[in-house]
């Protein structure tokens, strides 16, 4: 673990991950790449399809049990503010598809090991609890687990970006933190 962590545009130069590189997905990517009404979906499915999903690929992808709760929770969030902004209104049918299309997604994911899950231990979750009034409590366990397995993040978040940044002496483990930004939004 150098110590040295990196930020790296996924859409600009992108010369790809590091082979066997390990990485935690966040709640955001996960969304994206699952849901056609995300407004990262275009980018998250180019960086997926491109790097990820392709045969060449030696990654490790990671999420943890709270990443679920969130996804699961928020899973009809992408086609509300989808309709919000493009003054649309679907039927309630169609937003149960969307919601379940996601939820299945995940679970397939997750099902056939392409999602490996991680856990929290007792380092991780002093971290959590020391960082979680600055980053929030879920970003808080999501940065304190890729410290502490001394792993990547790849985030659509803006704001979690700012926030690594601000405290990157308290994560001197977290190797790469993949990130993109605002202009490669769908809407």
């Amino acid at each position: 673990m150098n110590g040295k962590m990196k930020r790296i545009d996924f859409n600009y130069s992108f010369p790809g991950f590091d082979d066997n590189e390990d990485i935690l997905l966040d709640t955001g990517v996960i969304l994206a790449l699952l849901n056609k009404y995300d407004a990262w979906h275009t980018t998250v499915k180019n960086l997926f399809d491109n790097f990820i999903f392709n045969e060449g690929s030696n990654l490790y992808l990671y999420i943890h049990s709270g990443i679920i709760n969130e996804v699961t929770f928020l899973s009809d969030k992408p086609l509300k503010q989808y309709m919000l902004k493009h003054g649309l209104r679907f039927t309630q049918e169609e937003i149960q598809d969307a919601i379940s299309s996601t939820i299945l997604g995940i679970r397939e994911l997750v099902e056939k090991e392409f999602l490996l899950i991680l856990d929290s231990n007792t380092n991780s979750i002093l971290k959590q609890i020391d960082h979680s009034q600055y980053f929030g409590s879920m970003d808080a366990l999501t940065i304190s687990l890729a410290e502490e397995y001394g792993i990547s993040l790849l985030t659509v978040d803006r704001k979690l970006i700012e926030n690594i940044e601000n405290k990157k002496d308290d994560f001197v483990n977290i190797q790469n933190v993949y990130y993109s930004t605002s202009g490669y939004r769908d809407y």
